[in-house]
C-alpha cells in the first residue's frame, strides 16, 4: 500500500449532491436517500489537518460546485494558502482564452511544477453554477479537472465483494496492497472523518458505517497500518480486482451479490429504479466494445485525454450578449443614441439605455425602428459618474452577459462576434481599444463588484478610476486580440527556469546524486515523461552543470522546446506516448548515433517511490535500453526516487 503522505493527492468530500448518476460512481451519486453538504466548520478543520502535506488538496463532490457554500469554501483555501504559491498569469492567459481546455492542462503543468506538486485540484463536471464560481475557481484552483461526461469514460465496477468471487484471505491481501487506486490516488476527508482511502470513506458513508479517523493535524503522516480498522473496506471493494469498465453514461452500477444487499437494506433509490446490474465477471477487457471497456487499473494515466472530457458544455463558459451602455437625458442624447447605434449595431449584441421618464417613450420608438436588441432602464436621475451608470448597467444584465462604456463612439468591428468564442473570466475588467476611443467592459459575476460595494462603485468618474479599482484584474484588448496567442510559452519557461535556478538545495542533491553515480560528465538523455515544464527545469540544471543534454519527447511536446533547445538536442517520435514495443527502431538509431552516460527520468507525481501502477514502466525500459543506466528519477517535489520493482519483469503487476 502506499502511505498517505507519499500520495499526491488527499481529497475533501464536501457534497454527495450531483446532477449526474454515473456508472459505478466512486461517490455512489444515486444511491444516497439523504444528501449531505459539508459545514464550513469541518471544512476548516479539513484543510488545517493537511498543513505542512506536500500533495495536492483535492475538492470533490458529487459536484463540488453545488455545494452553496463553494464561494467561502474557496476563500479560506486561498487565506491557507496564503502568498507563497507562484500563479500561472503571462498578463492575459488568466482573463481571456480561446481554448479553455488546453488552458487547463497548461495551468496544471505549470503551477504543478513551479510549486512542487502542491496546490488545490477540484473535480467538476461543468455544472450551471460553473460561471457562478469561474472567478473563485480561476483565483483558487491549480490543477482542474474538467470531464462534463458528454463523451464516454469507463468506470470500474465497485460495488463487488472478493468473497463473492471466491477469493481467499490469502489471495485478496496481496491483490489489495497493489490496489491501483489506493496506490496511485487517494486518501479523503468526509464529514465522518479521515480514511486512507478514497472509496473507504464514500462506503461508510453509503453503508452509515461508524465513520473516520479524527480530523487532526498530521493525520496524513502515520504510518498507513495505523488504519488499519478501515482495511475491511476493502472486502466490498472491486477497485483491486482486475475485471472491467463500464461506459458512464450508461448510468449503470455493477454489484456483486452481497453488494446488491447492502443497496436493499439502505433503500438505494438507483436500485429500485433498476439501474443496478448483477457484477458479470465475463464481462472482461472488451476493448472494443462501446459499453464495456478496460478496467481503470489497466487504463490509469491512458484513462481519458483532455480533448475528450467536455463536449459543448463549454459554450455555457463564454459570454452570452455584449451590451453597448449608453445614457439619454436629453433630445441631443436620443440623436446621439441613433449615432452610436448606426456605428456599433453590427458590433454590440445589443444597447444598454438608461433613460429618463419624460425621454423613454420616444427613445423605446427610436430603438425599435432601428431593428437592434435592446434593455431600457427608466431612472428618475441619471448619475454623473461613469461608476454609478456601472450600477444601473450590472442590474440588468443576465449572468453571462457584459457591458461595455466608456468615452468613445465606435467600437472594434464584428467585436462582440469575435470576443464570444473566447472564455472570459467574469473577474476581469477588460478594457477595450478601438483606435483613439476607449471602453471598459464589466460582468456583473466579477467578485470586485461585490466587494467594492454600490457606494465604491458609484464613486469612480471616469474609466480610469474603475480600472485602477480593478488593479492587477485587467487586460487589454486592442485591435489584434485575436492575433495573440493563449499562452506566452517563452514567458513561463524562463520563469521555470529562475525558479529552478534559485533552489540551492535541489541542485546541490541533483549535483551529489551525480556524482556518486560517477556521472560528472559526457552525454545525458532527459525523457519527457513527466510535466514538460518539470523537464525544462531538469534541463536547465543539467546544462548548467556542463552536461550534453539530448531530450526524448513526444512529437506533441515540439512547441515547447522550439527555440529554446538546440534542435539537434531533441529527439522525437510520434506516438502520443512512451511504447517500449512500438518505439524499437528510434532506440537503435539513436544508439548507433550517440553514447550516454546515463539517463535523468521525470515523474509527475510526488510519491517517494514509483510502482507499476504508476504507468511508466516504459519510459524507464527506453531510458535504460538507451543509455545504459538511469542516473536517476526525479519526482515532482525535487527529489530523487526508485522504483518498487523490476521494470523488465513484465509479472510485477
Amino acid at each position: 500500500m502506499r502511505q498517505i503522505r507519499d500520495m499526491s493527492i488527499i481529497e475533501i468530500d464536501i457534497t454527495n449532491v450531483c446532477e449526474k448518476r454515473c456508472s459505478n460512481c466512486t461517490r455512489f451519486c444515486g444511491h444516497h436517500k439523504k444528501n449531505f453538504f459539508m459545514d464550513m466548520e469541518t471544512f476548516k478543520r479539513a484543510v488545517d489537518s493537511l498543513q505542512g502535506y506536500s500533495g495536492l488538496v483535492s475538492i470533490i463532490g458529487g459536484e463540488p460546485l453545488l455545494h452553496p457554500e463553494f464561494h467561502y469554501f474557496a476563500e479560506y483555501l486561498r487565506l491557507a494558502r496564503g502568498e507563497q504559491y507562484i500563479e500561472m498569469n503571462d498578463g492575459r492567459c488568466k482573463a481571456i482564452v480561446k481554448d479553455y481546455l488546453a488552458f487547463a492542462k497548461e495551468e496544471r503543468w505549470f503551477e504543478g511544477t513551479i510549486n512542487k506538486g502542491k496546490g488545490y485540484s477540484l473535480f467538476t463536471s461543468m455544472p450551471k453554477t460553473y460561471y457562478e464560481y469561474y472567478e473563485d475557481i480561476e483565483d483558487t484552483v491549480t490543477n482542474l479537472w474538467l470531464n462534463d461526461h458528454t463523451n464516454p469514460s469507463f468506470h470500474q465496477p465497485i460495488l463487488v465483494s472478493r468473497k463473492d468471487l471466491g477469493i481467499s484471505d490469502e489471495q485478496f491481501e496481496v491483490l489489495r496492497d497493489k490496489c491501483w487506486l489506493q496506490n496511485f490516488w487517494s486518501a479523503s476527508i468526509t464529514p465522518k472523518g479521515v480514511f486512507f482511502c478514497e472509496i473507504a470513506g464514500t462506503l461508510d458513508l453509503l453503508f452509515h458505517g461508524s465513520g473516520g479517523k479524527k480530523i487532526e493535524p498530521g493525520w496524513w503522516n502515520k504510518d498507513i497500518m495505523e488504519y488499519k480498522d478501515q482495511f475491511h473496506w476493502c472486502d466490498i471493494c472491486g477497485m483491486a480486482l482486475k475485471t472491467y469498465s463500464r461506459n458512464a453514461n450508461e448510468e449503470i452500477d455493477d454489484a456483486s451479490l452481497t453488494l446488491m444487499k447492502k443497496l436493499k437494506q439502505i433503500d438505494s433509490p438507483k436500485l429500485k429504479n433498476k439501474k443496478v446490474y448483477h457484477f458479470n465477471i465475463n464481462n472482461v477487457v472488451k476493448e472494443n466494445d462501446s459499453n464495456i471497456g478496460l478496467d481503470m487499473g489497466t487504463l490509469t494515466a491512458k484513462y481519458l485525454s483532455d480533448v475528450k472530457r467536455v463536449g459543448e458544455l463549454t459554450d455555457n463558459l463564454k459570454p452570452q450578449n455584449i451590451y453597448l451602455g449608453v445614457t439619454v437625458s436629453s433630445e441631443k442624447d436620443i440623436d446621439k443614441l441613433r449615432m452610436l447605434i448606426d456605428r456599433n449595431k453590427k458590433n454590440v449584441s445589443g444597447f444598454c439605455v438608461v433613460v429618463l421618464p419624460d425621454l423613454i417613450k420616444q427613445c423605446q420608438e427610436m430603438l425599435t425602428k432601428q431593428e437592434c436588441y435592446f434593455k431600457v432602464i427608466q431612472v428618475d436621475e441619471i448619475p454623473t459618474t461613469m461608476g454609478g451608470r456601472l450600477n444601473l448597467y450590472v442590474n440588468q444584465l443576465e449572468k453571462q452577459d457584459w457591458v461595455l462604456l466608456g468615452e468613445g463612439d465606435i467600437l472594434q468591428t464584428n467585436f462582440a462576434e469575435r470576443i464570444s468564442q473566447y472564455f472570459l473570466n467574469p473577474g476581469y475588467l477588460f478594457v477595450v481599444e478601438s483606435g483613439n476611443d476607449k471602453f471598459v467592459m464589466v460582468s456583473k459575476m466579477a467578485l470586485t463588484l461585490k466587494k467594492s460595494g454600490f457606494d465604491r462603485i458609484q464613486r469612480c468618474i471616469l474609466c480610469d478610476d474603475i480600472i485602477r479599482l480593478w488593479g492587477r484584474k485587467t487586460c487589454t484588448l486592442d485591435e489584434h486580440f485575436e492575433q495573440h496567442p493563449d499562452m506566452d510559452i517563452s514567458y513561463f519557461r524562463e520563469l521555470i527556469k529562475r525558479n529552478y535556478e534559485h533552489d540551492i538545495a535541489f541542485q546541490y542533491c541533483m549535483k551529489e546524486h551525480l556524482r556518486k553515480q560517477g556521472a560528472m560528465e559526457g552525454n545525458i538523455l532527459l525523457l519527457q515523461s513527466a510535466f514538460v515544464y518539470h523537464t525544462l527545469g531538469i534541463y536547465q540544471i543539467l546544462k548548467r552543470f556542463g552536461y550534453h543534454v539530448y531530450i526524448l519527447s513526444s512529437r506533441k511536446f515540439e512547441k515547447y522546446f522550439d527555440d529554446y533547445i538546440p534542435g539537434q538536442d531533441v529527439i522525437y517520435f510520434e506516438q502520443n506516448a512512451f511504447g517500449y514495443a512500438l518505439q524499437g527502431e528510434i532506440r537503435r538509431k539513436i544508439k548507433e548515433k550517440l553514447t550516454f552516460t546515463g539517463s535523468i527520468v521525470p515523474f509527475s507525481f510526488g510519491p517517494s517511490t514509483v510502482k507499476h501502477i504508476d504507468d511508466y514502466t516504459d519510459a524507464l525500459r527506453t531510458a535504460e535500453d538507451i543509455s545504459g543506466k538511469i542516473l536517476g528519477i526525479i519526482n515532482i517535489r525535487r527529489e530523487f526516487i526508485e522504483p518498487e520493482y523490476d521494470i523488465w519483469d513484465d509479472n510485477a503487476k
